[in-house]
């Protein structure tokens, strides 16, 4: 179990401290089964070095793990505020399905979805989906020869396709705009920094990597077609007031 390693510590203060550590040992042990499965950590570095040199975990031990601290959170341990404990809770029911999954134990399409996430999909009638491809195909005409459907949307995003040597400058305005913005609303660190890069052979079209100290490196895969229409929406996302400005403000707070 987790708390195993350590006494515990007296007071609501020192609990509430331990359920947090609680939670990043889990995550990080997780971790150790699936590269990539911990998007970006930038907490303790002796936490996360304790548990790189630990044997990688039994994922039955960490389905144990999560339920105990489910069930710490759920009982009201600590002095965590309402909402600080509401995420935390949300958080470990994903590390504790994901846990369960490592261990064999599989769930339904939607529980799962709704366990990791906090929302239940919900299946869309035919009939919306056949409309909307109505729509499509009067909105596109004749693009493409007037082929299938998915021709003619194939078609029309290679029009709107922005040239690779136009992207670096195109996505340097947007971000200096969007940067402004978002200081204007929200607020960002002092010293804040992204470096963007251009890459090819991903599977997505774009990717935040937070290194810590307010630094991000953002790349664009440039393997698929980036669209005029979408660009700005891809720079938003991956950095401000995206994944950059969530992680400067998580990591500052």
């Amino acid at each position: 179990m987790l708390r195993r390693e350590r006494a515990l510590p007296q007071g609501d203060a020192g609990l509430s401290a331990l359920l947090v550590e609680d939670y990043l040992r889990l995550g990080l042990r997780l971790g150790r089964l699936l590269d990539g499965f911990v998007d970006a950590y930038y907490g303790p570095a002796d936490l996360k070095a304790t548990v790189d040199a630990e044997p990688v975990s039994d994922p039955r031990a960490l389905v144990t793990d999560a339920r105990h601290l489910l069930a710490a959170l759920d009982a009201g341990d600590g002095d965590l505020d309402a909402a600080r404990r509401r995420w935390l809770k949300g958080q470990t029911r994903g590390l504790l399905t994901s846990a369960e999954r490592f261990a064999g134990v599989t769930h339904p399409f939607v529980e799962e979805v709704e366990q990791c996430y906090g929302v239940r999909p919900v299946r869309t009638d035919e009939e919306v989906l056949e409309a909307a491809q109505r729509q499509l195909r009067a909105a596109l005409g004749t693009a493409g020869g007037g082929g299938s459907l998915a021709e003619r949307i194939i078609a029309w995003r290679e029009s709107q396709a922005v040239p690779v040597d136009k992207l670096r400058p195109a996505i340097a305005s947007l971000a200096e705009d969007f940067r402004e913005r978002t200081q204007r609303l929200f607020g960002l660190p002092e010293g804040e920094h992204i470096d963007f890069d251009l890459v090819s052979n991903e599977p997505w079209s774009g990717f935040n990597y937070y290194a810590g100290g307010f630094r991000s490196r953002v790349v664009i895969n440039t393997d698929n077609p980036v669209l005029s229409v979408q660009l700005a929406h891809l720079v938003a996302h991956e950095a401000y007031p995206g994944h950059h400005t969530e992680g400067c403000r998580k990591e500052a707070g």
